[in-house]
């Protein structure tokens, strides 16, 4: 007998991401969870909730993400961003 399991409420996150040294466990944790969002666009505030987290500490997250070249944050209005999560 098979069986087949349909995981539709996964996401796939690059294990080389997942395996950098030098990123912190709270970066990659972020990272994944972007991931998980895909295209939804979302506030800051309503993300800083729902990982219960302050937006200051967000800021510094995403700025390791991006010094790390994981992330490209674009600007596209007055308070609005675009960020892209890519691989190495």
């Amino acid at each position: 007998m098979i069986t087949y399991h349909n995981r539709t409420h996964m996401t796939a996150v690059p294990t080389e991401l997942l395996q950098d040294t030098h990123l912190s466990v709270e970066a990659k944790g972020f990272a994944a969870i972007l991931y998980a969002l895909g295209d939804e666009g979302v506030e800051l505030s309503e993300l800083a909730c729902q990982l219960n987290m302050p937006e200051e500490r967000i800021s510094v997250v995403l700025t390791e993400l991006a010094d790390t070249d994981y992330l490209q944050i674009q600007k596209e209005g007055d308070d609005e961003f675009c960020l892209e999560l890519r691989g190495k």
